[in-house]
């Protein structure tokens, strides 16, 4: 039984047309990546999902930044994924790289389920 579209979309030989997930693990785990990764206003008819990690690439990475991060996480959870349980959100800098990471542990005790999903957003130089 497929559940919904991989992203990104590519060509599969099993599925068809492109490839499907069919497990609620990977499919609560690109949801919450989606969710982090989608800026505020980018979906179309609901211009309130997302987070938009990428938005805060160019913020001073201070305590500040990192809480409003955590808040902007847990509050999207709780609106679009209920069923999800933050345990620990981690969210670190790399001023060589320029990468922004977010790494989130998630529990959804209605499938009995504990696992992490992790997100790195660079800046071209």
């Amino acid at each position: 039984m497929a559940l919904a579209p991989k992203i990104p979309l590519y060509i599969d030989d099993i599925y068809g047309a492109y490839g499907l997930i069919d497990n609620y693990r990977e499919l609560i785990k690109q949801n919450l990546k989606m969710l982090v990764l989608t800026a505020p206003g980018e979906r179309m008819m609901d211009p309130l999902f997302g987070v938009g990690i990428r938005n805060y690439q160019f913020e001073n990475f201070d305590p500040i930044t990192v809480g409003e991060i955590k808040g902007n996480i847990v509050a999207q959870v709780a609106t679009y994924l209920p069923f999800v349980l933050i345990q620990e959100i981690n969210v670190s800098f790399s001023e060589t790289d320029y990468i922004l990471s977010v790494s989130v542990n998630y529990k959804v005790p209605s499938i009995n389920l504990t696992d992490n999903v992790s997100i790195s957003s660079n800046i071209e130089r």
